[in-house]
């Protein structure tokens, strides 16, 4: 079953309420998501939103934007369009590890998602993925998300897929499986919204990473 249905993802792209906008002047922190890809035909790719309205996607094919995705959030800090920035939710599985890494190293708050790790709800949730984009789809079901005006992510959100497994929890479809039906790549700009929304929990661990001198840390969600 799609996890994201076509109507909801439509009417997401509406404009934000005036009550909207006055609820997130008031106080309301940026939330950044970032998909981290390598080289190839997968894009990284950084989504900043506050309370329900998306403010940005930037998107980067070349195979190592660390340098301008820091340039685009030190702009998103120095600016602040309005808002404070706050979270940065990066994907530390596989090359994302280092990436995090590198923006810490700049003194962003970054926390790392790891999509197999366990999900805080686990009646619910198979892992930290589906319960990320369960959240998400809350989002959508309550007409909470607007100027969602990337079509491709938009695309790439009704392609997602999931199902429940014979313990009756809910589990995302994985790549391969969308491969086999015939959906190449990863949904990158999907993924990155998702982490955009996805609730952030950095008191419950604080991870260190021992091979820096200067002694940064990454919060692991």
């Amino acid at each position: 079953s799609s996890v994201f249905p076509l109507s909801w993802i439509e009417r997401a792209r509406r404009d934000p309420t005036e009550t909207e906008l006055a609820q997130a002047k008031r106080g309301a922190m940026i939330q950044v998501g970032i998909d981290v890809a390598g080289a190839g035909a997968d894009e990284t790719v950084l989504t900043a939103r506050v309370g329900g309205i998306v403010l940005m996607q930037k998107f980067w094919s070349d195979a190592d934007p660390r340098g301008a995705v820091a340039r685009e959030l030190g702009q998103i800090r120095a600016i602040s369009l309005g808002y404070q920035l706050g979270s940065i939710v990066v994907d530390t599985v596989g090359i994302g590890y280092n990436f995090a890494l590198h923006l810490a190293d700049q003194g962003f708050p970054v926390y790392g998602f790891n999509a197999g790790a366990r999900a805080i709800d686990t009646t619910q949730y198979v892992n930290q993925k589906a319960e990320a984009h369960w959240t998400f789809r809350t989002y959508l079901q309550d007409n909470l998300i607007s100027r969602l005006a990337d079509e491709e992510t938009a695309a790439q959100l009704s392609t997602i897929r999931y199902r429940e497994n014979s313990r009756g929890l809910t589990e995302i479809e994985s790549k391969e499986a969308r491969n086999q039906r015939g959906i190449p790549g990863s949904p990158d700009r999907a993924e990155s919204l998702i982490m955009a929304f996805m609730k952030v929990v950095p008191q419950e661990t604080t991870v260190v990473w021992g091979g820096n001198p200067r002694g940064y840390e990454i919060s692991s969600i």
